[in-house]
């Protein structure tokens, strides 16, 4: 960190400065120096004041907004919010850009990474961050980096449907758990937007569907040149043998399609699924 770079920050080595600071150090100046040292809050803030040196109409402009699920390219905000209910079912989200940001450092709004510490300068209440949501292997580099995971190397992904929470038990749990259905609901709404939702029902199929996904994996494998057709032929029973070349062709591709994608399913859903109750026989 060059001092050109910093040239706000003290003296690294003047003991007397330091010595000055730790005796009216507080947890909130102490989290504040740290924050304001990191280059992607330092990135956020540079791209707030940017976007603010519009001039004072500048909340109104798309760059302003936060956009959830995120816009296409060239959509015009009425356009996305009549997809978003269309396609996905859920309400759109918009969230001014100073507020995403201030959500995103767990302040109450983001402030000049250039100042030292002021009573201005405030902190959600860290609780607020229990549970933890853990979706991606970024999230525990995060848990590690805060000494709240220990471990390393490789890290688990955690499968689209499941999700993986983080508690502090150090504090009330009741608190957290209600928070933690929040924390679910809200995931799991984010995912329909974005259309990754995948219900683990998805798996109560069949044995003869499953059986089908086998035999379709097992011709792919074998025998490289099999058209869609034949698959369907084959497997697709007396509505394919009716059923115009096109037809079938189009059966074949959905039976490749749905057999391939099973096959990188967790073989564990199966053992999850609810299996079919039999009718009694009389």
């Amino acid at each position: 960190m060059s001092k050109f770079e910093w040239k706000e920050l003290p003296d690294w080595a003047d003991d007397d400065y330091w010595e000055l600071f730790k005796q009216a150090a507080t947890q909130q100046s102490i989290a504040w120096e740290f924050l304001r040292r990191k280059p992607e809050y330092r990135a956020d803030y540079s791209h707030l004041t940017s976007v603010m040196s519009q001039g004072d109409g500048w909340r109104f402009t798309d760059e302003a907004k936060v956009f959830y699920p995120p816009r296409q390219p060239d959509e015009t905000e009425h356009r996305w919010m009549l997809r978003v209910v269309r396609d996905f079912g859920v309400d759109p989200i918009t969230t001014p850009l100073d507020v995403f940001f201030a959500n995103k450092w767990g302040m109450e709004a983001i402030h000049d990474p250039f100042l030292p510490y002021t009573p201005a300068v405030r902190f959600l209440e860290p609780g607020r961050d229990f549970p933890r949501l853990i979706i991606r292997p970024e999230d525990f580099d995060d848990l590690i980096e805060a000494g709240e995971l220990e471990g390393g190397g490789d890290v688990p992904v955690v499968a689209d449907w499941c999700a993986a929470l983080v508690f502090d038990i150090t504090r009330p749990l009741d608190a957290q758990l209600e928070q933690a259905g929040k924390v679910l609901r809200q995931h799991r709404k984010k995912l329909k937007a974005t259309g990754r939702f995948k219900k683990a029902g998805g798996m109560n199929e069949k044995p003869h569907v499953w059986i089908r996904h086998l035999r379709v994996i097992d011709a792919l494998r074998t025998v490289p040149k099999l058209t869609s057709e034949e698959i369907a032929l084959l497997l697709g029973g007396n509505v394919a043998k009716t059923a115009s070349k096109e037809e079938r062709r189009k059966q074949g591709d959905n039976f490749i399609r749905d057999a391939r994608k099973k096959s990188y399913a967790d073989h564990r859903r199966i053992l999850l699924a609810t299996p079919k109750k039999k009718s009694p026989q009389t």
